[in-house]
């Protein structure tokens, strides 16, 4: 009796858990529609990602039978650390550009920038992409293979881009390289989410909100007013700094020197 019902529970445990970024979407869309036009951004922002990672934990918890050790709470400095890192490697990245004549800075922002709804929406959009790409895809394919996560979760994420504004081929290509081996790697590395969603938190809110360029081809207001001018190889062009190759030299470096750390410390990544 119970070899017949035990084939039925397993296929009831994978639909279940096929569920999870269908629940974290549909709460994703349920929360930005019940908050639109009454809760400032600044509010409505943390709330998108407070209920991803609710969605997310809970759908772990009960649907997938497991701790969602992935956000354990005593992992939070991870966070932190994830920002500094993004932040450091798109100052590197327009430091660079500076240095070599092409990014140009013409002074402070003339108008306020409200820090705390850009750094909210850097949050909500962090929390949102690394639970669906890193917390659900590059979890369930490392369960078979780890290199084939990277891989794959890599070149779908550089695809989820290639709708946003000005995206091109190149840009695509970029983002699933210099982007998606980092992110992924920083998961494998870190075993849990705060340290890649603080990364691509770091990363965006650094580009826009301080730089003033475009964060995948949407362009943000800044506390610093500058241009980028020079052969598009190294501008990025519309899309941005990420379709750069200085861009893509310096984070694709960073993504190769974490994913060679999971390999020295045999890391283990959350399954």
């Amino acid at each position: 009796m119970s070899a017949a019902v035990a084939p039925g529970a397993r296929v009831l445990r994978l639909l279940g858990g096929a569920a999870g970024p269908v629940l974290v979407v549909a709460a994703v869309i349920g929360v930005q529609s019940g908050v639109h036009g009454w809760l400032a951004p600044v509010f409505a922002a943390p709330l998108i990602a407070a209920a991803a990672i609710a969605v997310y934990c809970l759908h772990t918890r009960y649907l997938e039978s497991r701790a969602p050790v992935e956000f354990a709470v005593q992992r939070l400095p991870w966070l932190a650390s994830g920002t500094l890192l993004g932040s450091a490697l798109i100052a590197a990245v327009m430091f660079s550009l500076g240095a070599a004549g092409v990014y140009h800075v013409e002074g402070p922002a003339p108008f306020p920038v409200d820090l705390a709804a850009a750094a909210a929406a850097a949050l909500a959009t962090a929390a949102v992409e690394e639970v669906l790409f890193r917390g659900y895809l590059f979890r369930w394919i490392a369960y078979w293979n780890v290199w084939a996560a990277v891989l794959a979760t890599s070149v779908l994420f550089g695809f989820a881009h290639a709708f946003n504004p000005h995206a091109t081929v190149l840009s695509s290509a970029a983002i699933a390289v210099e982007a998606g081996l980092l992110l992924s790697a920083a998961y494998w590395l870190g075993g849990n989410l705060w340290f890649p969603i603080g990364i691509h938190l770091g990363w965006n809110f650094t580009e826009g909100t301080i730089f003033s360029t475009p964060v995948s081809g949407a362009q943000a207001p800044g506390l610093i007013v500058g241009t980028l001018r020079g052969p598009q190889a190294l501008t990025g062009g519309a899309f941005g700094i990420e379709a750069s190759v200085v861009a893509l030299l310096v984070c694709t470096a960073a993504g190769v020197v974490m994913l060679a750390l999971c390999v020295a410390r045999k890391a283990e990544p959350v399954r």
